[in-house]
């Protein structure tokens, strides 16, 4: 019998260009990204799955590791203090029953943490968790597509500073499982959940914690598309100030299927905007102020 030939992964040397910033490298299938060692360097990263390599982009400088994207089980970086841009883009995640982990340090400072996947295949499981450190961050998940008996799972932690995270599905198929676990910390944030269409017997739970004790205001806006049979779509929001006189909360519903439940501190209010709570059935624009 003819024997299939074996692929390792190879690295495409940088040669004699510019060391960068940020130092990349896999063993064990597990791609490690590291800062400089000072913790105090502005990086640039971009991590691209495609086809079967998998590119490191650092502060301009590619490289590629071949035959690694199919073998792949976790992402860990950590890129130290510093105002840090991290672009991963999965492109088509593409063998069926795929399994990958999503570790993002972003450290202290005002960063930029970007997750993109046009394709998730069928029975993925994504598990990503998104840090990004105390300061004025931006995060942003993206997936066009996540493929029926899926699981896709968000935890991102924003720390102090006035941040923005966006959470975006367009669509999602059978028997799908969506998780988003956030905590938007101290300062005046904005939060954009988007859930997309969803089919049947989908299970979407998205927990936002607003930050305790924090007088600054946080923004939220839920929106999603045509919920499918027997699906389950909770977006829970805790913490969120409805009630004083500063530091008050705005919560936002514009075209949210009315069969999306949204619980606020606990409770699922009616629609309306009494006593700063409200905004659950029905669809266009209902503010929630507090």
């Amino acid at each position: 019998m003819r024997r299939s030939p074996t692929f390792l992964p190879r690295l495409e040397t940088l040669g004699d260009r510019v060391v960068p910033a940020a130092n990349a490298s896999i063993a064990n299938n597990v791609l490690t990204i590291t800062d400089d060692g000072t913790g105090t360097t502005d990086n640039q990263v971009t991590v691209r799955l495609n086809g079967n390599d998998v590119e490191v982009t650092t502060d301009g400088q590619t490289q590629t590791f071949r035959n690694a994207a199919r073998s792949l089980s976790l992402l860990n970086a950590d890129l130290g203090a510093g105002n840090d841009s991290l672009t991963i883009d999965l492109d088509d995640l593409d063998g069926r029953g795929r399994q990958l982990g999503l570790i993002a340090n972003a450290g202290e400072g005002n960063n930029t943490i970007r997750l993109n996947a046009d394709n998730l295949d069928r029975g993925s499981t994504v598990v990503a968790v998104l840090i990004a450190g105390g300061g004025d961050d931006d995060v942003r998940v993206n997936v066009d597509n996540i493929r029926r008996d899926s699981t896709f799972v968000v935890a991102s932690d924003l720390g102090a500073g006035n941040d923005r995270f966006d959470y975006t599905v367009n669509d999602a198929q059978r028997n799908v499982t969506q998780l988003l676990m956030l905590n938007t910390g101290a300062g005046a944030d904005t939060v954009n959940l988007d859930l997309g269409e969803t089919r049947t017997n989908d299970h979407v739970t998205a927990n936002v914690d607003l930050g305790a004790g924090d007088a600054a205001t946080d923004t939220v806006r839920l929106s999603s598309d045509d919920q499918g049979r027997n699906v389950s779509s909770v977006i829970n929001i805790a913490n969120a100030t409805t009630t004083g006189t500063t530091g008050l909360d705005a919560i936002t519903r514009t075209d949210l299927d009315s069969d999306v439940q949204v619980n606020v501190n606990g409770t699922s209010p009616t629609t309306g905007s009494t006593g700063g709570t409200g905004g659950q059935s029905g669809t266009g624009t209902t503010e929630v102020t507090g």
